[in-house]
């Protein structure tokens, strides 16, 4: 086994560190547009109805909104 000296160890941790935020921000910014309109539609919806009702904007109904879109196109 190796010895890793604190200077490597700390350099392999960043390095995989940041290829992990850019990639998650890579998967937010592919998202963000659909992401956008479905809070977009939620909002004119609950405007409509003039009644906030906190069912419409969670999250899990966000994406499964999301998931139908993507289906019927």
């Amino acid at each position: 086994i190796p010895q890793l000296d604190f200077s490597t160890l700390s350099t392999v941790l960043f390095s995989s560190l940041v290829s992990a935020v850019l990639y998650y921000s890579f998967i937010a910014l592919r998202l963000l547009p659909d992401v956008i309109t479905v809070f977009k539609f939620r909002a004119k919806k609950l405007f409509k109805e003039n009644s906030l009702n906190l069912d419409l904007v969670f999250l899990p109904n966000l994406f499964s909104y999301d998931v139908i879109v993507r289906k019927k196109k």
